[in-house]
């Protein structure tokens, strides 16, 4: 699969579960986001071990993050009224919306949008 790819922070967990082997995709595509969101997510989590944390690091290096800007801000603010959504999943969701990037999440419930491209990570590792 070819793009500009947003990797949802249940991503980045799932990809630690997989083999190295599977992984491989993200070394060879450059074209890997992250919203600031998804590292504090990430490196905030209480019950990181450190080798997890190491492994997250190193994935880290490997993508672009994107910081929250105005018009992040103002589509966050849009679409936590429409639809609902916990700030961190609106943050991420106006993120790649806004900046025209296909998400990558294995949440059923933000793959269901019809407004923002979105694929299950299993799409992506075919």
């Amino acid at each position: 699969m070819n793009g500009k790819y947003l990797l949802d922070t249940n991503v980045i967990i799932n990809l630690l579960k997989i083999e190295k082997a599977k992984r491989k995709f993200i070394d060879k595509n450059p074209l890997f986001f992250l919203s600031i969101i998804t590292e504090i997510e990430l490196l905030s989590y209480h019950y990181l071990s450190y080798e997890d944390e190491q492994k997250i690091k190193k994935l880290l290096k490997k993508t672009q993050i994107i910081n929250i800007d105005t018009l992040i801000k103002e589509e966050t603010i849009r679409i936590r009224k429409q639809h609902n959504l916990k700030l961190p999943d609106a943050i991420i969701c106006a993120t790649a919306f806004t900046q025209s990037l296909c998400l990558v999440t294995d949440d059923k419930d933000l793959l269901k949008f019809s407004w923002i491209k979105s694929i299950p990570l299993k799409d992506l590792l075919l």
